[in-house]
């Protein structure tokens, strides 16, 4: 399995990260914490957050002689094998790759966001990273992948970076730490993982490990996780949704599936649905777009799935938003010149439904001055035959 590819489907999972606390993992981090502030060495605390050395960038990893299930190598074979100038085509769809190349793209990106001689360790969030890395981490893409509308898909491709840098981050702690059972204490003290020199990796356990920012998402994310059935849990494995809803519900031919089609798609084991739980999901989906047709796929999702987020999309995959499936949002300006150009047609019709009003008024004055010309002419006429039709005649 790719984990660069699998964590793309998590939205199902209904984590909570955001961007000033990043860390999707939700480890337990009150047990590996202990007493990490107290038995540190303050030299080796100042040396690891002041000194910054040039890694070597060396990713491979020894053999692994513990029982603990391990990633290998992220390798990306593809990109070796091209000549020099040569590039992989890409296809974008829902903000991100799919196609033949999908699987190679998510794996050269999460090499990138891995290589610590382009992106920085020593920051706190994705945002503290600088222009200039952010440059050089797309000039790392578009060096081996090509679009002829590339650059649109910029930010969506450094958002996709963004998720797998921080994913990297946690499984930092969570193969290091958390399943070795020890504590941070100990992995202050310890060999650093492959990649990361020993500054580096005591500057995270300080510096974000150990902060109160990354325990308490962490904790939340645990608490998401719960109320979230495993037997809902997807089955497309690596394969994200995305690739799913293109190649198989006809997005690749400018179909767009509803979200029960996606939730069946991702969910079907063959051609039947796993387990009682899943099917009656997939029924109270259906159920709540029967009964009331109006409500679009985001709000279906927030609904079935008791999705808080004002962001993530539930049951579409990494990459969508709630904007992308909703609309933008008009921005201040431009809902202030729609109120403008609202209130001006409003007096418009005022005025001419006023000038309306006035040609009712003098219309009903003309019919009034005729009705009163007949009833005198009326009148004329019945006097004038009550003389002519006298007794005599």
């Amino acid at each position: 399995m790719n984990l660069d590819q699998g964590t793309e489907n998590a939205d199902d999972n209904l984590n909570d990260v955001n961007e000033d606390n990043e860390n999707p993992s939700g480890l337990d981090l009150e047990d590996i914490n202990e007493n990490i502030l107290e038995n540190v060495d303050g030299n080796d605390l100042e040396e690891a957050q002041t000194n910054q050395e040039v890694p070597n960038g060396d990713f491979s990893t020894k053999k692994n002689t513990s029982n603990e299930k391990r990633r290998g190598r992220n390798k990306c074979k593809e990109i070796a094998k091209l000549k020099k100038g040569e590039k992989l085509e890409v296809t974008f769809y829902n903000n991100r790759a799919v196609g033949p190349n999908h699987e190679v793209f998510a794996r050269h990106l999460g090499i990138i966001v891995r290589d610590t001689n382009i992106v920085p360790v020593r920051v706190h969030k994705w945002k503290d990273i600088g222009d200039r890395e952010k440059d050089h981490m797309w000039t790392a893409v578009t060096d081996v992948f090509y679009n002829e509308n590339m650059e649109s898909y910029r930010e969506h491709v450094l958002n996709h970076m963004k998720e797998l840098w921080i994913n990297w981050r946690s499984d930092l702690l969570r193969y290091n730490v958390t399943n070795k059972k020890i504590t941070l204490k100990a992995a202050f003290n310890r060999k650093p993982p492959n990649g990361l020199d020993e500054k580096e990796w005591k500057w995270l356990i300080k510096e974000v490990y150990s902060s109160e920012d990354f325990k308490k998402v962490s904790a939340r994310n645990s608490a998401n996780r719960v109320h979230y059935p495993k037997e809902l849990a997807h089955r497309t494995g690596s394969k994200p949704f995305r690739q799913v809803i293109w190649k198989d519900l006809g997005g690749n031919k400018g179909m767009k599936p509803k979200l029960v089609d996606i939730f069946h798609s991702t969910r079907k084991k063959g051609t039947s649905l796993p387990n009682v739980e899943t099917a009656k999901k997939l029924d109270e989906i259906r159920e709540t777009m029967e009964k009331d047709p109006s409500l679009s796929d985001v709000q279906i999702a927030q609904k079935v799935f008791n999705s808080k987020s004002r962001d993530q999309v539930v049951g579409f995959g990494g990459g969508m938003k709630v904007a992308d499936l909703r609309g933008q949002r008009p921005s201040r300006e431009e809902l202030e010149a729609e109120l403008n150009s609202t209130k001006k047609q409003n007096q418009i019709l005022e005025d001419r439904m006023e000038a309306i009003q006035d040609e009712n008024n003098q219309l009903k004055g003309r019919i009034g001055s005729v009705e009163s010309q007949m009833k005198m002419f009326q009148d004329m006429l019945v006097n004038q035959l009550n003389v002519t039709l006298t007794p005599e005649n």
